[in-house]
């Protein structure tokens, strides 16, 4: 089944360390170096899609792509038009705060009303009832990295990110002017999906991810953005 491409598809809104683009294309990060090594394990050319996260289940239907990592099915309302491979990795998203904001170990510490940066069409599942009871105001804006921008300014004091994106941007950001604790408020597993309508069997790419994992390669990917 090598003969024809793998279309992986990425979402538009990832930055580092999930995916870099120059001039619009995919050129590395953590999805990238994976779809990479996956193509090599299933002897097939890799072709890269990225589009709005709310344009992900669309595509699926269109059988625009073939493969979606770095997702979770709590994340999708249509969870049943795919399979879903083994856990690859933990992903956490995390509340954190600009350098002045007080220290916060439950989501309870946020004062009343405050405004959380979050970024444009995700879910944050335990914050759903919170923001639409006004206890917490979201405040959307399109990548996590100009989230993170917002909260160093000082502009947003509290935002929604992802870890591994929040310790990219404090490892390379200076000043980041980001406070020190973090608050975890959701821990889930990175999953890779097949959509259904796509050509490629589930179970070959499913054996392939597999393989990537079992030989050590998914961890290393992860430890080279650490």
């Amino acid at each position: 089944q090598g003969h024809f491409p793998l279309r992986v598809l990425i979402s538009a809104a990832y930055v580092m360390p999930q995916a870099q683009f120059v001039e619009g294309r995919l050129s590395g990060g953590i999805q990238y170096d994976l779809a990479m090594e996956i193509g090599k394990a299933v002897n097939a050319p890799v072709e890269f899609l990225a589009l709005p996260r709310k344009r992900l289940e669309q595509a699926a239907r269109d059988r625009k792509f073939d493969l979606l990592c770095h997702i979770n099915p709590e994340w999708m309302s249509a969870r049943g038009s795919y399979f879903w491979s083994q856990p690859l990795y933990p992903i956490k998203d995390v509340i954190v705060g600009h350098s002045d904001t007080p220290v916060a170990t439950r989501l309870s510490d946020l004062p009343r009303g405050a405004r959380v940066g979050a970024v444009l069409g995700y879910l944050y599942p335990p914050l759903a009832d919170a923001f639409t009871e006004g206890k917490l105001v979201r405040e959307d804006a399109l990548d996590a990295h100009k989230v993170l921008l917002k909260v160093s300014a000082g502009r947003t004091p509290y935002a929604v990110v992802d870890e591994f994106v929040y310790d990219w941007y404090r490892r390379t950001t200076t000043p980041h002017r980001l406070a020190d604790w973090r608050l975890v408020v959701v821990s889930n597993e990175a999953h890779c999906l097949v959509p259904k309508t796509s050509p490629w069997r589930a179970e070959e790419l499913f054996g392939a991810i597999n393989r990537v994992k079992s030989s050590g390669q998914v961890e290393r990917i992860l430890s080279r953005y650490r």
